[in-house]
């Protein structure tokens, strides 16, 4: 039977969970679940970035019509030792041992001017990334692509990684050149072990909210008790532990901060936090990490800001006050004339501001005959301030953040196993366990979407003298209801720990 095969995606979740490998060779197919719909969102927004940025540099290139893919591989082929300037998505395949076959389609193949079996040129692989900044995995991925085309062509070409994109000029807004030698075999390897050898430990990290066996993992570890379900678990720390017989909860909580302390990449405070983790997950109840959390100051604010799934530039500036009334900064960068500069949406207030500096600058005017903090969660919202706020705003808004996540996950731990891509300390794990809803299916991806949509419903508003609230109405409004959830559970958060903590 001919061997299954091996593509660069076997090879960066490889890199990233031995277990993933482990599954597809050992696991029950069954137990499979669909793709993630944030990862869909993800994989759209890759592929059509990919087409912009292709059509802008390789307008010219050859046309590859085949589909099914061992015509898509021969076509490839000959249109390589014709010599073509360059292929998009391409098909690869070379016999690496007699049972392993290695498959691939780099985002483009251009032709280099350096002799190869081709002739006198040869093909150098392009992978295109919608991120501004290169990722181990798509190191992985172009020196795969590398590899196989040393193999296919006789010598191994450079590559390069295209990442971002440059709206202005449509070109990347980076490109990395890869030259070293690339290193595919130990992972071959690698692979082979793995598949071969005994089941693989589970770890959960943000990847696995991805994974087909995402559900399997959570439900094993669930079963065990395992280890994996803790937070801030280090994956060194878990495999240190495993060798010393330490798989589960219960055998964990034998131990003394002092003992866990000694274990690799732990130390004192990160003991405290496991172990607490640990009792909560066993009581089924929050468990403190000290005798009592202290009050938090009166908070003036509640914020929570959502942004660009690439640039990481704010959209929407979410805020609650102390009375309970919600409202939120929506950019707007070109507001039509007939467009109200303030609207009500499902009973919150609704303004819009041109840019992320205007709407910090409008919640300094908010909180500033107020007193008492701003409550946030996460690093995100204080880098945004000190990114996109005059100096005077941060100077009038920084003494006053209190990150909120902090703050609470260093007085409790909550009984919340870490599963697949869902931390632990996240606000929507512990508003959720608090009782905290969001609407059905609604996640960042998503809120994005509808604010991305509304924008482009703008243009019509501008040039058709469609009705602005028809706008609204139709679109803003479902990327505003997640925003608002997010805040209304940071303010049920910060509520419980008020309740909970000494005065």
């Amino acid at each position: 039977m001919k061997p299954k095969p091996i593509t660069a995606t076997t090879l960066v979740w490889l890199q990233r969970c031995a277990r993933r490998i482990w599954l597809d060779r050992h696991g029950d197919a069954a137990q499979r679940v669909a793709t993630d719909p944030v990862l869909q969102h993800q994989i759209a927004r890759g592929h059509a970035h990919e087409e912009a940025i292709v059509a802008a540099q390789f307008a010219q290139r050859h046309p590859l019509v085949a589909t099914a893919w061992p015509e898509l591989v021969a076509e490839t082929l000959a249109a390589m030792q014709s010599g073509v300037p360059a292929l998009h998505q391409g098909a690869l395949e070379v016999q690496a041992h007699d049972d392993m076959i290695l498959c691939g389609s780099p985002d483009l193949l251009f032709r280099v001017e350096q002799p190869s079996q081709l002739g006198a040129w040869s093909y150098a692989p392009v992978e295109i990334k919608l991120h501004r900044e290169p990722r181990p995995d798509d190191q992985l991925q172009l020196a795969f692509y590398r590899w196989m085309l040393g193999m296919l062509q006789g010598n191994v070409p450079e590559g390069e990684l295209w990442l971002g994109f440059d709206a202005a000029t449509h070109q990347p807004l980076q490109k990395v050149r890869q030259t070293k030698p690339p290193h595919v075999q130990p992972w071959l390897d690698l692979l082979t072990t793995v598949r071969t050898g005994d089941e693989a430990p589970i770890n959960f990290s943000r990847q696995c909210s991805y994974c087909h066996w995402r559900n399997a993992c959570e439900q094993e570890a669930t079963q065990r008790q395992d280890i994996a379900l803790l937070g801030q678990l280090d994956r060194r720390t878990a495999a240190a532990l495993r060798k010393a017989g330490l798989t589960n909860l219960a055998a964990l909580v034998q131990l003394t901060a002092e003992q866990l302390a000694a274990y690799p990449h732990v130390g004192p405070k990160r003991a405290v936090q496991l172990l607490s983790h640990a009792h909560a997950l066993l009581r089924g109840a929050p468990y403190p990490h000290s005798a009592a959390a202290m009050r938090l100051p009166p908070a003036a604010l509640f914020l929570d800001i959502e942004s660009h799934p690439v640039t990481q530039m704010p959209w929407a500036f979410g805020w609650m006050d102390a009375s309970g009334q919600r409202g939120s900064f929506v950019v707007v960068p070109q507001r039509p004339r007939q467009a109200p500069a303030r609207l009500d949406i499902a009973g919150s207030s609704v303004s819009f501001v041109p840019d992320a500096a205007a709407g910090w600058q409008a919640l300094a005017a908010l909180v500033a005959a107020q007193e008492g903090v701003i409550i946030h969660w996460g690093h995100y919202e204080r880098q945004m301030l000190q990114q996109d706020a005059t100096p005077s705003v941060q100077d009038a808004l920084s003494e006053r953040m209190i990150d909120l996540q902090r703050k609470i996950t260093q007085a409790y731990s909550f009984p919340i196993a870490r599963g697949a891509g869902n931390g632990a300390t996240t606000l929507k794990a512990i508003g959720g366990y608090l009782g905290y809803t969001w609407p059905a299916a609604a996640n960042w991806a998503a809120a994005w979407d509808a604010y991305h949509q509304w924008c482009q419903q703008l243009a019509t508003v501008r040039t058709q003298q469609q009705p602005w609230a028809d706008a609204i109405d139709t679109t803003l409004a479902d990327g505003l209801a997640y925003l608002m959830s997010d805040v209304v559970a940071l303010h049920g958060v910060w509520q419980w720990l008020q309740n909970n903590a000494a005065a």
